[in-house]
């Protein structure tokens, strides 16, 4: 099962969205997403929150890897990878200096 089929189920084929959003797992990286969709209007995005919107979903996504890996199931490195990938590029290009932030 990839990420967006779970959010999928979440949102709506689950009956009570309230108690689904509520939980731990679900809200961080929702969180996360919407620091980055904030920061992403912004002139100079600050760093910092760039990077714990990045963090607050890398956690979900690292942990389903860990779940299919140990479950020798390596298909949903496919579903992961484009996000650590992204998550690693943005991480470099602020050690460079390549973005600026505050």
């Amino acid at each position: 099962m990839f990420v967006y089929q779970m959010a999928y189920q979440i949102f709506f084929e689950k009956g009570d969205l309230q108690n689904n959003l509520s939980h731990p797992a679900i809200l961080l990286p929702l969180l996360g997403l919407l620091i980055l969709l904030y920061q992403a209007f912004q002139k100079e995005p600050s760093k910092r929150w760039v990077i714990l919107g990045m963090i607050l979903p890398a956690l979900l996504v690292l942990l389903l890897l860990f779940i299919r890996i140990s479950g020798q199931n390596m298909r949903i490195l496919a579903g992961t990878l484009p996000f650590l990938l992204s998550a690693g590029w943005v991480f470099w290009l602020f050690r460079r200096g390549g973005l600026k932030g505050e």
